[in-house]
């Protein structure tokens, strides 16, 4: 028995390590061996986890029973996150990384430690590592293609102020302090947006960017979604329940290094607790989070591809991006070669009428359907092409 078990099990490592090694196509649904981990791939600069929404209670792992385990599952955030996924793919024919445990919090909780998370379950224990993996795969996969990205931890909570509550890993005592002490090192290099802060382009503070005008608890403040923190509610007041981020953001996020950054996101139970209150947050959501990835990780001077010369190194640009009816490549030498493919690599030059005009190029996108596109121009004088990325918005 021990014999078959080892086979089994060596089986079942090559399948994972099979579906880890293949490339992922965006949109398609991939689920580990076990059925226990689903990852839909994406090909936006967004993640969205889905750690404690599983229902699976599978015979063979037994109840989590370590000391103080929480078992208590996060209600419909799983059906939100889908929302969330069918709304981005609506309004841009694009797909963020979505990533869920289906296993119930009781079995594995995926936003633990290892040790806590599978309270020493072989099984549990596979599936928290394929989910990890699946988090670090996805944040690969955006830094190759766009250099950082942003990380949404989703979750519910069932505190008695129905406000969304938003974790960037400072405690409630750190945001109650003014913006001068936000800004000190000691607490950017605590946060969970620590490479964002470090890196604005435009200026903005590490407090401007938790609670300001255009932070994302303020954005979705402005659709009525009231938000912690934010410019109308700055902090958690002293004696309020509050969650400031847990193991997925302190891991995956900038905290300890790297591009990606991660925000735990806890949604009251008015905006999950109903199909049509999770359909109008997830529109809401869309609306608010995309505005926040697009200021901050869809940067032009990101949308560059390792096969071409990056576009920081050569005039030529490409406006405006994203886009709705028109592209202007500016600073193409006349005679240059266009080269049009959509997102899954199909050439197609056919769909778009391409027009020189002096130094630059007028593109007609208006037959193209919403979604992520890819540009080559190959230039006389240039051995690689330079490559360009242009998203489609309707």
């Amino acid at each position: 028995m021990r014999k078959n078990n080892a086979v089994l099990f060596i089986v079942l490592m090559l399948a994972q390590l099979y579906c880890f090694a293949q490339v992922k196509i965006p949109g398609q649904v991939y689920t580990s061996p076990d059925g226990y981990v689903t990852y839909v791939a994406g090909n936006l600069p967004l993640i969205m986890s889905v750690p404690h929404g599983g229902s699976l209670e599978p015979a063979s792992i037994p109840d989590r029973a370590c000391a103080d385990c929480v078992t208590v599952k996060d209600a419909f955030t799983s059906e939100l996150a889908n929302e969330f996924l069918t709304e981005v793919f609506n309004q841009t024919g694009c797909y963020p990384h979505v990533i869920f445990n289906q296993l119930h919090r009781k079995k594995m909780d995926a936003n633990r430690g290892i040790a806590e998370a599978a309270d020493g379950n072989a099984e549990a224990e596979q599936a928290w590592l394929t989910y990890h993996q699946f988090l670090e795969e996805a944040g690969d996969t955006i830094v190759y293609h766009y250099g950082k990205g942003l990380l949404i931890d989703l979750h519910g909570h069932a505190h008695t102020i129905q406000r969304l509550e938003l974790g960037y890993l400072l405690t409630a005592g750190e945001l109650r302090l003014p913006d001068d002490s936000l800004n000190l090192p000691r607490l950017i290099n605590e946060s969970s947006i620590k490479n964002l802060a470090l890196t604005h382009t435009g200026e903005k503070t590490h407090a401007e960017l938790l609670r300001g005008e255009a932070a994302l608890g303020s954005l979705l403040g402005t659709n009525n979604y009231p938000a912690v923190p934010s410019m109308a509610d700055r902090a958690p007041q002293s004696g309020q329940s509050y969650f400031s981020g847990g193991y997925i953001t302190d891991r995956h996020g900038s905290k300890n290094g790297g591009t990606i950054d991660a925000i735990q996101m806890e949604c009251n139970q008015d905006v999950r607790f109903t199909s049509v209150e999770r359909k109008k947050f997830a529109r809401a959501l869309y609306d608010q989070l995309f505005a926040f990835v697009s200021e901050h990780y869809l940067d032009p001077a990101c949308l560059v591809s390792d096969i071409a010369e990056p576009l920081r190194h050569t005039p030529v640009t490409l406006l405006p991006n994203p886009a709705n009816t028109r592209l202007t490549l500016n600073h193409v030498a006349k005679g240059s070669l266009l080269y049009v493919y959509d997102a899954t690599g199909k050439k197609i030059n056919e769909a778009v009428s391409i027009t020189f005009e002096s130094d630059k190029v007028e593109i007609d996108i208006s037959v193209l359907s919403p979604g992520l596109y890819h540009l080559l121009c190959r230039t006389e004088n240039e051995i690689k092409p330079i490559a360009l990325k242009f998203m489609v918005l309707r």
